[in-house]
């Protein structure tokens, strides 16, 4: 179907032929076909999925290494371990047979669209930590949206940590500056903040009395994400090198904590629920787990 509506295949024999046998274009055609074997494919999953059911230990996901040894169990799927249920299956693969569908039927081919549909991979690109010219030995780890972020830090190792509220400003899916509220630690309320890049192209967060914010991360130092939900990321930042701080996030909540230790490519992760061992690849910016699993940094 998709070969006969391309726009490559232009008025050949076969198009032709076709086009008298059922009096219309051939794209008209293999839309409707399309359209047919999608349809009859989702009712005949969806059968299958009804006649199966799911008991406790046989699980239709699997936690990712990285979140059992963080104690996390299915904490990507948002059902407590061992009673993922037949609905919560039937779902997830109807929405994934529900995108595939989509595409399919797309005449024009459309660029694709990331988190839930609504953000761009480049869009979410500020997510991580930064570093701060008047608290060298502090840390800002910076996660969320195009609307809303949530900011932690910490000005010397010695003090509190603050988890403040930040709101997003973007245009045309692009953000461009945060205001923050700083009133927890006794600053403004909405200090205004511009997002940008420097000469190398790492992002900079401005400020208005001429401080500036640096996004440097160091090797394996950053905010990851394992493709599925935004939302839930893991943190890596720096304690005393070579020690890593590994935070597991839900939606800017800390949920679980670890610590790791960087030797060149190799990390090792020594989490509440075991050791495990991941590969940094500067290159690709990613973390690859013994289980397979990639955590991509933003």
């Amino acid at each position: 179907a998709t070969f006969l509506s391309s726009p490559e295949l232009q008025k050949t024999g076969g198009q032709q032929a076709l086009e008298v046998m059922v009096g219309g274009p051939t794209s008209i055609m293999a839309r409707s076909f399309t359209a047919l074997f999608s349809f009859a494919l989702l009712l005949s999953v969806t059968k299958i999925i009804d006649s199966f059911k799911l008991t406790p230990g046989h699980h239709a996901d699997h936690p990712s290494i990285v979140e059992r040894r963080l104690g996390l169990g299915h904490a990507s799927s948002g059902v407590p371990s061992g009673e993922i249920s037949s609905s919560w299956t039937r779902r997830e693969i109807l929405d994934v047979l529900t995108t595939i569908t989509g595409a399919t039927l797309a005449v024009h081919p459309q660029k694709s669209l990331a988190y839930n549909g609504a953000l761009s991979k480049d869009a979410l690109s500020y997510n991580g930590v930064y570093s701060d010219p008047k608290h060298s030995k502090g840390y800002r780890v910076l996660i969320g949206d195009v609307d809303l972020a949530k900011l932690t830090l910490q000005d010397d190792p010695s003090g509190s940590v603050f988890n403040l509220p930040v709101k997003v400003d973007s245009k045309d899916g692009a953000v461009t500056r945060f205001a923050f509220d700083l009133s927890q630690k006794g600053g403004p309320t909405n200090i205004a903040g511009e997002l940008g890049r420097d000469k190398e192209g790492i992002p900079i967060i401005s400020f208005p009395d001429g401080n500036a914010w640096k996004k440097r991360e160091t090797g394996p130092i950053g905010v990851y994400w394992n493709g599925s939900d935004p939302k839930k990321v893991m943190v890596l930042r720096p304690v005393k090198p070579p020690q890593l701080a590994v935070e597991y996030r839900n939606n800017g909540a800390v949920t679980s904590t670890g610590s790791a230790r960087a030797g060149g490519s190799a990390i090792t992760f020594d989490l509440p629920d075991g050791k495990t061992q991941g590969v940094f690849s500067m290159r690709d910016k990613t973390l690859t787990f013994d289980d397979g699993v990639v955590w991509t940094k933003f």
